[in-house]
C-alpha cells in the first residue's frame, strides 16, 4: 500500500507475519521438548501439567446448566441466538472508517490568514483567537506557533507552511478528551462568528494518513469563473447546516463536485 496509510499499517503486517514465524519455531523446538519431557510414557504422576486442572465448584455448574439446557431447549435456543445477535446489532454501532478516532485530551487550531497579512496581524488575530480560548473553563494550556507549524510530535502532522507570515498554529490541552470532543464543534462556530479576517480550523488529532480539513469541496470544470460562482454557492450553502441537509439538486451538471 502506498503513501502514508501503507507506511502506517505495514508494520502490522511484518509484526502478524514474525508472529507467525516465531510461533511454528517455538511449536517445533521448545514445545516438543517440553511435552517429551512431561507428558512421558508410563507417567502416572498427577499433575495439573499433565492430568488437567479441576475445579469441582465450576464443574458442577457446568453440569447444572447442561442439565437445565437439556430440559428447556426453547428456551436454551432462545439464548443461544442472542449471544451472535448482540454482537451483529454490537457491530452497527461502530464508525464506518477504516481509521479509529483518536480519544486525545488534545486539539489543533489552525489559523489561515488573506496572503498578503503581515506576521503581526496574524499574531493580533492569534492573541484574539488565545482570548477565546482561555476563556473556556476547561482549557488548560494553548501554545501557539505564529508563521510555522507546530513541532510534528503527532505522526500525521503536517509542516506545509514553513516560513508563511500569514499562518499560524495552536496546540490546545484541555481537561479530558469529552471535553475535547464537545469543545471542538462549539469552537469552530464561535470562531468563525467572531473572527471574520481569517479562516479558521479546528480538528482534533486523529489516526490515519494526514489530510487538510474535515470537510473537503472539490469543483472541476472548464470555467474558472463559473467555478467561483459555484464555490461561492457551496461557501453559503455551508455556512447553513439545515439548508446543506435539504438541498438536493445539483449546481451544474457540467461540473464535478
Amino acid at each position: 500500500m502506498p503513501g502514508a496509510a501503507g507506511e502506517f499499517v505495514g508494520a502490522i503486517a511484518i509484526t502478524v507475519t514474525f508472529s507467525l514465524i516465531g510461533s511454528y519455531l517455538i511449536s517445533h523446538s521448545l514445545v516438543a521438548g517440553f511435552g517429551a519431557h512431561f507428558l512421558r510414557s508410563g507417567n502416572t504422576a498427577k499433575h495439573w501439567y499433565t492430568q488437567g486442572a479441576e475445579l469441582p465448584a465450576l464443574g458442577r455448574l457446568f453440569n447444572t446448566s447442561l442439565k437445565a439446557g437439556l430440559k428447556w431447549p426453547v428456551v436454551t435456543l432462545v439464548m443461544v441466538f442472542c449471544i451472535p445477535a448482540v454482537g451483529f446489532w454490537s457491530a452497527s454501532q461502530l464508525t464506518e472508517q477504516f481509521f479509529p478516532p483518536s480519544d486525545r485530551d488534545m486539539f489543533e487550531l489552525r489559523v489561515y490568514m488573506s496572503p498578503m497579512s503581515s506576521i503581526d496581524q496574524t499574531s493580533q488575530a492569534a492573541k484574539e483567537i488565545d482570548q477565546i480560548l482561555q476563556s473556556k473553563p476547561g482549557v488548560e494550556n494553548v501554545t501557539w506557533v505564529v508563521g510555522n507549524n507546530v513541532p510534528a510530535f503527532y505522526y500525521n502532522l503536517q509542516s506545509k507552511n514553513s516560513g508563511t507570515p500569514s499562518f499560524a498554529q495552536a496546540m490546545i490541552k484541555v481537561s479530558d478528551f469529552r471535553f475535547a470532543n464537545r469543545l471542538i464543534p462549539e469552537l469552530q462556530i464561535e470562531l468563525d462568528e467572531k473572527i471574520s479576517n481569517a479562516q479558521i480550523i479546528v480538528k482534533k488529532l486523529e489516526q490515519g494518513p494526514p489530510f487538510n480539513a474535515p470537510l473537503e469541496v472539490r469543483v472541476i470544470g472548464p470555467s474558472l469563473d463559473r467555478i467561483k460562482v459555484l464555490g461561492e454557492q457551496i461557501r453559503l450553502i455551508m455556512q447553513k447546516p439545515s439548508t446543506l441537509r435539504t438541498h438536493g439538486k445539483p449546481f451544474n451538471p457540467d461540473c464535478q463536485r
